[in-house]
């Protein structure tokens, strides 16, 4: 029975992905990319494995990925930090809090913020009126529900963009829904739709409005214990023999990830890994295999790739646990074509 609704879900998901793929198409004669820094990963975690990660999931940056993700969360506040710079004065910041509440539901709250480097600002005639920074973040608010194998979730997100220093500013909404699940114990399936009915609006004489590209996310992800152990023992009732299974603490695990962004000539599809010898430390690493390489479908292109590591200290407390991620991806517009990032993820035990 269980794995009919899986497949009956799978089916329902590629409905809609198929769906509002040929929605997006539509609408590409706008060819605007408004709010572009929605695009960007927000953790080094995430950025380590190139963005491969929809249906890995399962900390509180599913506010920003995969909103099923926070259905997994256990019943603890579990925060993360993360700083991205990106070089010439921007800098690129979130921060992310999710719990489980319940055997069944989950909450993640999120801040993702985005600035330039400062510039002058000048008037019709040339002359100077003070330094500008363009300011764009957005707020979400996710809520998820999660049974043993499958999860749903839906992220409201206000979208804001300052030109800080002057009156010039844009407000707007946007929706994002997610789903992930477990396959038969085989692998994890993620799906996200994000920034559903999203309008920048501008408070300008016009009150001009930017359409912020829909972006489609699917990918699986298969884990590969490195150490798993079993026991036999014999109960003391029946005189039967059991067999525990201990779960794996170190692990490899592989992901596959398909991205699609409105009026992009192509998907960009994704290989990444994660691998756990010890318990603490972490190497990551992804790269893009197909995607767009100056105007054309390229079969691997990597011009989409990362690398990292985490440290995971062993912390004398039985309390709160923390994790120390950091990365470097690619920059396009850097000539040294590489930008880096730290996260810090705290979690009370």
């Amino acid at each position: 029975m269980r794995i009919l609704v899986n497949i009956n879900i799978i089916a329902i998901l590629i409905a809609v992905t198929f769906t509002t793929s040929y929605t997006s198409f539509s609408q590409s004669q706008n060819g605007g990319y408004s709010s572009a820094y929605l695009n960007r990963n927000t953790s080094a975690r995430i950025n380590g494995m190139a963005g491969a990660y929809t249906a890995v999931i399962n900390d509180p940056n599913a506010v920003f990925i995969n909103p099923a993700g926070v259905g997994f969360l256990l019943n603890k506040p579990m925060f993360v930090t993360s700083v991205s710079v990106p070089a010439i004065g921007r800098l690129h910041s979130n921060l992310a809090y999710g719990q489980g509440l319940g055997e069944n539901f989950g909450i993640g709250i999120g801040l993702n913020s985005f600035t330039s480097g400062a510039f002058t600002a000048r008037d019709v005639m040339g002359n100077p009126l003070g330094d500008r920074r363009d300011w764009q973040y957005s707020a979400n608010l996710s809520g998820a529900y999660a049974a043993q194998d499958f999860g749903f979730g839906a992220t409201f997100k206000y979208l804001g963009h300052q030109l800080t220093g002057s009156n010039t500013s844009a407000s707007g909404v946007a929706f994002d829904l997610g789903t992930k699940f477990n396959v038969m114990d085989l692998f994890s399936f993620g799906a996200s739709i994000q920034n559903l009915g999203a309008k920048m609006k501008w408070n300008t004489l016009n009150s001009t409005e930017d359409i912020v590209p829909v972006v489609l996310k699917a990918g699986v992800a298969f884990e590969f214990g490195l150490n798993e152990e079993t026991i036999e023992r014999k109960t003391s009732v029946t005189g039967e023999i059991d067999t525990l299974i201990i779960p794996a603490s170190n692990y490899l695990m592989l992901s596959f990830d398909s991205h699609y962004r409105e009026n992009d000539i192509s998907p960009n599809f994704i290989l990444g890994f994660e691998l756990v010898p010890t318990q603490i430390i972490a190497l990551r690493g992804g790269v893009n295999i197909y995607g767009e390489k100056e105007g054309k479908p390229t079969l691997m292109p990597a011009n989409i790739w990362g690398a990292g590591i985490s440290l995971r200290p062993e912390i004398n407390s039985t309390d709160y646990g923390i994790n120390f991620d950091y990365s470097i991806s690619n920059e396009y517009i850097l000539g040294s074509g590489v930008t880096h990032h730290i996260s810090i993820i705290f979690n009370l035990m």
